[in-house]
């Protein structure tokens, strides 16, 4: 029984020191992130690989890659060559301002549709976001006003980002933690609250480890003291022996 409960014991605080040093991961990376954000005024990233919120339901459509507002999307932030070679299909980030339906600037990721080149000869994508309806002919009346409203085309030098993958539903759990309150309540308090705990376990173990230090001196002292009389009884003892002969002479 008492083995089962060390085992236990050893196990939660393995499981404390996991979530701790896992959330202070987190804790870091986050400061990181803003940080490069904030100097590049580009993709929050690590290592060149970063992570996005999306948005907008624009890629909100029916390809195995599409997404949606509720999904966190993750971006590589390409070479100036790989800006120049990307293909239709791919997905990539790029600054809009005035963004239709949230009234500000910020981050879009849209589907290149056509690759194409400028008047200078540089490389430009025409991009259109996978819920836009589908093209209609360019004899058609409408063509000029789908390609104002869902067409964009983008110089391949203001491409941020390119879509690597995504994790499905946790876009609206990243935005939470992006605020400022939510920064504070999911990521600072808890990892405070780990940091207390783990404060709390260590000034216990060095209470226990000092606990078990004077036990083991007070033992040894003790030992040393028995061993001292059963040195010094022996020595009477001996004594007395001798004592005894030189009478019996």
């Amino acid at each position: 029984m008492s083995n089962k409960k060390l085992v236990v014991k050893r196990v939660t605080k393995i499981s404390l020191n996991v979530i701790f040093y896992s959330a202070l991961l987190i804790l870091i990376l986050f400061a990181v992130a803003n940080t490069k954000l904030k100097t590049t005024g580009d993709i929050a990233n690590i290592g060149g690989r970063g992570f996005l919120t999306v948005l907008t339901s624009s890629m909100d459509g029916d390809e195995e890659d599409s997404f949606s507002t509720k999904d966190l999307i993750f971006v590589r932030i390409p070479s100036e060559s790989q800006k120049q070679n990307l293909k239709v299909g791919d997905i990539i980030t790029y600054f809009k301002m005035n963004i239709p339906g949230i009234g500000g600037n910020g981050l879009i990721t849209h589907r290149i549709v056509e690759v194409t080149e400028d008047n200078n000869g540089k490389v430009v994508y025409i991009t259109r976001g996978d819920a836009a309806p589908e093209m209609p002919d360019e004899e058609d009346p409408g063509y000029v006003n789908y390609q104002e409203t869902y067409l964009e085309a983008i110089s391949y030098e203001n491409v941020l980002g390119v879509y690597t993958g995504q994790l499905p539903g946790f876009g609206q759990a990243m935005k939470t933690i992006q605020t400022p309150n939510g920064f504070l309540m999911f990521v600072v308090f808890p990892v405070l609250l780990l940091l207390i705990i783990e404060t709390v376990f260590l000034v216990k173990n060095v209470f226990m480890i000092n606990k078990e230090k004077l036990t083991s001196d007070l033992e040894k002292e003790k030992e040393q003291a028995l061993a001292n009389l059963e040195a010094e009884k022996e020595k009477m003892r001996q004594q007395i022996l001798e004592e005894l002969k030189k009478e019996q002479k």
